[in-house]
């Protein structure tokens, strides 16, 4: 048995009326299971703003960049949270300033 196989048990379940296979919930594929690639803040931005947008649904988004619609959810809500901070009066009179 190799190292990324997973052992079943197999036992009869009065419950289902059947035999069924007890184990862990998900097997590894192998060594490489359970990381995923960061995602830069550049591609959660772009994202977040087409959300923002409302041309297409978060469902159609998250078909069209491979991501989970929760995520996008979550960028979309961080992107709200940021333009509040980044439109307070004082940050306003920060950019003027500095423009002048």
């Amino acid at each position: 048995m190799s190292e990324f196989e997973v052992r079943s048990l197999e036992r009869w379940s009065p419950f289902f009326g059947q035999v069924v296979k007890l184990g862990p919930p998900c097997v590894k594929d192998g060594p490489d299971d359970g990381q995923t690639e960061a995602l830069s803040a550049e591609f959660k931005a772009r994202v977040a703003l087409e959300a923002l947008r409302g041309e297409l649904t978060v469902s159609q988004l998250a078909t069209k960049h491979g991501v989970h619609q929760t995520m996008i959810g979550d960028w979309k809500r961080q992107a709200m949270e940021g333009l509040v901070t980044v439109l307070t009066p004082a940050a306003i009179a920060g950019v003027q300033r500095s423009v002048w």
